[in-house]
């Protein structure tokens, strides 16, 4: 499913950049795929490996890509919504914690090492500043969730279509990422997705 979820991501990514780069949710989408590209090719790659080296690799490039997709996601909602003006500074924000997070990206701070965990031989344990990053990956996506939720009923039927998509994509997407995370932080429990 990794690999089908980098395919789609880079198509949708591709179709936009051409269609709509000029538009700033089109550049936040643009963002948003690529981090999820990166993201799912690297999950790819550390499935795959053999050696704990290439492993804590992988879930290293795994962060970096995804370091990104929560503030872009908050970033295309709060053009969707029309409130970019009014949460621009906490788009920003969160952008610039993805950003200091790159500093870390490589170090045990971040992603301290791998290690066997139930059935997997490398599974990666968060390193001391993982949580700022797993805060950023979740928060942003959240209050764009809520926000959707306060301004569903006062939108006109086409833009409630759209909160209903971007909805089920947050549940989905967020939700079946946040299923990994409890294991970084050596809790014994599989993976729902």
């Amino acid at each position: 499913s990794a690999l089908l979820n980098a395919g789609m991501a880079l198509v949708l990514g591709l179709f936009v950049f051409i269609k709509q780069r000029r538009q700033p949710a089109g550049r936040a989408f643009v963002i948003l795929n690529a981090g999820v590209f990166v993201w799912a090719v690297a999950y790819f790659l550390w499935q795959g490996s053999k050696d704990a080296r290439a492993s804590l690799f992988y879930c290293r490039v795994i962060t970096f890509g995804s370091s990104w997709i929560g503030s872009a996601w908050f970033h295309c909602v709060m053009h969707l919504l029309g409130r970019w003006k009014q949460m621009k500074k906490w788009v920003i924000a969160s952008y610039l914690i993805a950003l200091l997070s790159m500093l870390f990206i490589g170090t045990p701070l971040m992603v301290n090492r791998v290690e066997p965990l139930l059935i997997f031989s490398f599974w990666p344990r968060a390193g001391q500043l993982y949580s700022i990053y797993l805060a950023n990956f979740l928060l942003p996506p959240g209050i764009a969730a809520y926000l959707m939720f306060k301004d569903y009923p006062h939108v006109p039927q086409l833009k409630k279509n759209q909160i209903k998509i971007m909805l089920l994509a947050t549940f989905v997407g967020f939700l079946s990422g946040a299923s990994n995370y409890p294991q970084w932080y050596g809790v014994n429990i599989y993976p729902v997705f």
